[in-house]
């Protein structure tokens, strides 16, 4: 693994609900706003929503995949929903989608490999890597010339997910752990080092 201010790539990790997808819409305003361009998609929670009349919880009910130009699809959603697909991959409470989540990311990620660009893939986790095709294009992205990727994954437990930690030993990709002391402040960094390395590209 590369130094964080001489690598290509870069990797956010940090435990749930740290704030990994909030930084790194933070980042893609900044790189927006420098005129970078970019694609890729970010995975935000789906909850229901708060009936204070009748006392209704909150809660997440799943996740959805949203790209950088507002598209959304379903990636998860809780097993007692009513739709449970038996065939279906399981992840805890939630029930993959895993060819909503191809037909929405799949073009994304191959359409990158002929453009200089940043690609944000957030995430590279469990339920995004039961797609096979998504997985086989990851090992591709890293490798090419002309991107510069943007990606958070998840902090290892025991052995880990193979993909992950096979990219977590890129010298070309640096890793950076979001906690609460320093979520606030990574922001302005980590895109001045994504601009710096597509400069160079």
């Amino acid at each position: 693994m590369a130094s964080a201010s001489s690598s290509k790539h870069v990797l956010i990790t940090g435990p749930p609900g740290i704030g990994k997808t909030t930084l790194v819409q933070s980042i893609c305003q900044g790189l927006r706003k420098e005129g970078i361009k970019m694609s890729g998609f970010y995975t935000q929670e789906l909850r229901q929503h708060h009936d204070h009349r009748r006392g209704g919880g909150g809660g997440r009910v799943g996740f959805d995949v949203v790209t950088l130009d507002g598209h959304r699809s379903p990636l998860a959603r809780l097993k007692n929903n009513g739709s449970h697909d038996a065939a279906a991959p399981v992840v805890g409470r939630y029930t993959v989608d895993v060819s909503s989540f191809e037909k929405c990311v799949l073009p994304i990620v191959n359409d990158s490999f002929s453009t200089k660009q940043v690609l944000v893939l957030d995430e590279i986790g469990k339920m995004e890597l039961f797609s096979k095709p998504f997985s086989t294009a990851i090992k591709r992205v890293f490798d090419q010339k002309d991107l510069v990727v943007l990606a958070t994954v998840p902090l290892s437990k025991g052995r880990g997910l193979a993909v992950v930690e096979e990219i977590k030993r890129r010298q070309d990709c640096s890793l950076i752990e979001v906690t609460e002391f320093n979520r606030d402040s990574l922001s302005e960094s980590i895109t001045k080092q994504l601009m710096d390395a597509i400069k160079i590209i």
